[in-house]
């Protein structure tokens, strides 16, 4: 026999038993080994919980979706209320008569006599000597103008419609998301049933699941969660776990299900 050749069948001294770890099993491969789906003390209740979570997510979202609405008609009615204060207001066209690069004065007419107001120049719209401008003034206090454009809403009114509106967005698409991903992780579970495996904890924030054919996964716990999974301590348990890839739930009789992850998978 050549020198560096071995006998077929046979492993070098220190070759691993196992092969290299994989970050996801390969396409049509599971997370989970084949087995009988357990049936464990508490996995009917996990479902429950899961749907319960799914409802009060969908629920949070119809009540953010209640917030949009709010805004929405608090805007329509601050602007229904300024409609109705500025309905006798008149409207004539006035002069610049000074220019300046941040203010100009202009001249425009009142039954009462000629006014002269100072009025803040705008980016991108900047009044010369000499142009004519429309303002609008009430009859009441015709010293007091506005030109299209200007916001004669509520500042306070407005403020809140935005708020409501802003918020409620955000809220419902927040809650909308968290319903979806605890509806998603709820049917892998559903999909692939439990399977009975031994859980390391030695490793702080990591459990090495062994399945009874020898597969092992790496798990995780899912970000905010990490908490939860302390609770779990550093020892070994056995237990379940159903689900697959970022969407798995560990079991462990007399604890509540916590939502996992995996992390690296090994094949026997």
């Amino acid at each position: 026999m050549s020198p560096g050749r071995r006998p077929a069948g046979k492993k070098r001294r220190g070759e691993p038993r196992w092969p290299v770890v994989r970050g996801v099993p390969g396409d049509g491969e599971p997370w989970l080994p084949p087995g009988d789906n357990a049936r464990p003390e508490g996995g009917a209740r996990v479902l429950e919980r899961m749907a319960g979570r799914v409802a009060l997510f969908l629920g949070a979202a119809v009540v953010c979706v209640g917030a949009v609405a709010a805004g929405v008609d608090r805007f329509v009615a601050e602007e229904d209320r300024a409609a109705a204060a500025h309905q006798r207001d008149l409207t004539v066209y006035g002069n610049v008569v000074e220019g300046y690069d941040t203010y100009f004065v202009l001249d425009y007419p009142e039954p009462g006599g000629q006014y002269r107001v100072a009025l803040y120049q705008r980016k991108g719209d900047i009044h010369l000597v000499g142009d004519r401008v429309q303002v609008t003034y009430s009859p009441d206090a015709p010293d007091v103008v506005w030109i299209p454009g200007d916001d004669l809403l509520d500042p306070t009114g407005e403020w809140v419609a935005d708020g409501l509106t802003l918020a409620g967005m955000v809220g419902a698409l927040t809650a909308i998301g968290f319903a979806g991903l605890w509806w998603r992780r709820r049917r892998a579970v559903r999909q692939t049933g439990w399977r009975a495996a031994k859980f390391d904890f030695g490793e702080p924030g990591v459990a090495r699941a062994t399945f009874t054919d020898g597969t092992r996964l790496r798990l995780r716990p899912v970000r905010g969660l990490s908490r939860t999974y302390a609770r779990f301590g550093t020892g070994k348990h056995r237990g379940f776990l159903a689900g697959a890839g970022t969407r798995m739930v560990l079991l462990v009789p007399g604890a509540d299900g916590v939502v996992v992850q995996a992390v690296s998978t090994r094949w026997r």
